[in-house]
């Protein structure tokens, strides 16, 4: 009898272990799910997505780690992770998808950033998205490898799928991003790690834990730049205000004023003039406030005559709270843009016409605008053009072309390229770029005429064009001809066309009326002009500190030389193109100390006979994934 009562008691403890354990649950912010336990494989993933947002529950108390996962559930939560940014529905670009459900803009963003495509089409070729299909595991794999294309994640993987027994069936579409996904640890086997069972449903405790590895796992990136910078953070700091400037500058000063705080200088020059008098009989430090606002464009020259010294240093710096601006360009926005008239139809595709804005530059500014870069919140855009680039940005060309040139200025076309340049609504405006003067430089030819009988494709004036003695005009450009006769297999693409704004990020400027439109515009963006923010030469002893500068497309926007003791610190610069942003030339002591710095279609320091122990610091400066960072040559 006794014994029969202990054992009764240890079954009634085995029990009440056993109800315990099946009970216990991961609980975080405010959710608590009654079928996720801690002995689960994926529960610190669960747990994770919940805590940050990412996954919610399937109703009730339950997260449901079993679940097969939809194609909507999948983008629903990249777009959660990328912050659920602002996004333009457009009515029928998915044939199953409707404005205002959880998964709408989601969808959108994932098809715009080509994270997803459709899954069919109807008679007239509008996609299906199928937001309700369950989604297999090579799917998904495909689905991040495109995301982490997005993110400028190195994708690339030297592996095979061996190891799998059934390697062999994973489809060739999903066969490198299952590479991928298995090479960084992303995605491992299923059972005891021999199989990858492809074409099984992934699960949403499968999901939840590739969302977990994502986000913790040391990807190799893409940067844009020859040498990485080895810091790359930036922190917000706040400026106190500055009581004791030697001269004051804000929006609403006037250059006639002397400078104090109750009476500013309205110009950065006035202030530069302003200095080099103080500098006459100054014992310690000038110091130079600009009070927030926009002070539009500037373009000036510092030399010796600027320069401070180790006694009298010299510092340009904001005054105290707000952003002090140099813009050399033009800004707008989604406020400025309207739909396309019945007159404008007729230079677009009809399928497109719900997609492209316009706005009128007349109104953005008095100035005749020349476009020399356009650039979004996310990057340079480029303009209308035939091929598409790549997802990734990247320049696609329309290859193996077979063409006949001669040396002046004219290309006969053969292949495929007669079809493709009659295909288009007009060739005035057209711009051809390509290798079609030297095999190593790519460079952008504008179109004078075309004739479709004879095939032949004339281009106006090479615009760096300077003819060597003796040569007639278009048959030499710079000792080059101008034209390889006889050149095959060129690769080449056709830009500033309207009939091709058919691609995110695209836009086309009509001279005539003054207007832009792009396609689907989104967000903020800027005209950059050719003027160069400040070129310093032979000037030391210097500091720019809490200043921004926006747009250039100068060859150099900041060109720097034989400086010493040279500080930016706090300094944000965005948005240029050219060829470089800052150029220093033999600049000992040189700092950035905090800098942001992103949108750059150039390289974005460039260091030229620099010492690399004299150049000192990049102190906690970041530079974004879509600029580029320090381009080294020459160093001694």
């Amino acid at each position: 009898m006794k014994v029969k009562k202990i054992l009764s008691m240890l079954l009634a403890v085995v029990m009440l272990m056993s109800i315990f354990t099946a009970g216990m649950t991961v609980s975080a912010a405010g959710v608590t799910y009654s079928d996720v336990t801690e002995d689960m494989w994926s529960y610190e993933a669960i747990k994770f997505v919940t805590e940050n947002g990412l996954m919610n529950g399937t109703g009730g108390s339950s997260f449901s780690p079993a679940v097969s996962l939809t194609r909507a559930m999948v983008v629903t939560v990249l777009y959660r992770m990328e912050g659920s940014p602002a996004v333009s529905f457009i009515e029928d670009e998915f044939m199953d998808v409707k404005p205002d459900l959880f998964y709408s803009d989601a969808v959108a963003w994932a098809f715009d950033e080509k994270i997803v495509t459709g899954t069919a089409t109807d008679d007239w070729g509008v996609p299906y998205f199928s937001p309700d299909r369950e989604i297999t595991r090579q799917e998904l794999a495909t689905m991040f490898i495109r995301y982490a294309d997005f993110k400028y994640i190195n994708t690339s993987a030297d592996t095979t799928l061996d190891r799998f027994t059934d390697g062999a069936e994973v489809a060739s579409w999903a066969t490198d991003a299952m590479k991928w996904a298995t090479s960084v640890g992303l995605i491992n086997g299923t059972g005891n790690g021999s199989t990858l069972s492809p074409t099984g449903k992934a699960t949403r405790e499968q999901f939840a834990t590739i969302i977990y590895r994502f986000k913790t796992l040391d990807f190799e990136y893409n940067h844009h730049y020859s040498t990485p910078v080895v810091q790359s953070t930036f922190t917000e700091k706040e400026y106190p205000l500055v009581n004791d400037a030697d001269i004051y500058v804000a929006v609403d000063g006037n250059d006639s004023n002397d400078g104090s705080f109750d009476k500013p200088l309205a110009t950065f020059e006035a202030a530069k003039v302003k200095v080099r008098e103080l500098k006459e009989t100054a014992k310690d430090e000038i110091v130079v406030a600009f009070k927030a606002g926009n002070y539009g464009e500037l373009s000036a020259n510092l030399t010796a005559d600027d320069s401070g010294s180790d006694e009298v240093p010299i510092t340009y710096c904001k005054y105290g709270d707000g952003d002090v601006i140099f813009s050399n360009g033009y800004s707008f926005g989604d406020d400025d843009f309207t739909s396309i008239a019945e007159s404008d139809k007729y230079l677009f595709k009809a399928e497109n016409y719900d997609h492209i804005k316009k706005v009128d530059l007349g109104k953005i500014t008095s100035d005749k605008i020349n476009i020399t870069a356009l650039f979004a919140e996310t990057g340079i855009c480029h303009e209308a053009r035939y091929p598409n680039k790549y997802a990734d940005g990247t320049d696609k060309y329309y290859s193996n072309l077979t063409t006949t040139v001669d040396k002046y200025c004219s290309i006969m076309l053969q292949g495929a390229l007669p079809g493709i340049v009659e295909s288009f609504r007009t060739v005035e405006g057209m711009k051809v770029t390509g290798f079609l003067r030297v095999g190593w430089l790519i460079e952008t030819f504008d179109v004078k005429s075309y004739d479709p009988e004879s095939k032949v494709l004339t281009f106006n004036t090479y615009e760096g064009f300077v003819p060597a003695s003796g040569y007639p005009v278009g048959e030499s450009a710079g000792g080059f001809d101008f034209m390889f006769e006889g050149r095959t297999e060129d690769t080449v693409y056709f830009s500033n066309l309207s009939d091709q704004l058919d691609n995110k990020g695209e836009y086309w400027y009509n001279p005539d009326t003054n207007e832009l439109f792009i396609f689907k515009p989104q967000g903020e963006y800027t005209i950059v002009t050719g003027k160069h923010f400040l070129e310093i030469v032979n000037a030391d002893n210097l500091s720019f500190v809490g200043l921004t500068f926006n747009g250039s497309n100068a060859y150099i926007a900041f060109p720097i030389g034989y400086c010493n003791d040279m500080v930016f610190d706090g300094c944000t610069f965005y948005n240029f193109g050219g060829d470089r942003v800052i150029n220093i030339d033999r600049c000992p002591n040189f700092k950035f100390k905090n800098c942001e710095m992103y949108n750059f279609g150039a390289t974005g320091i460039y260091l030229w006979a620099q010492s690399k122990d004299r150049f000192n610091e990049f102190e906690d400066s970041y530079f974004s994934l879509n600029s580029c960072g320090i381009e080294i040559d020459n160093n001694y």
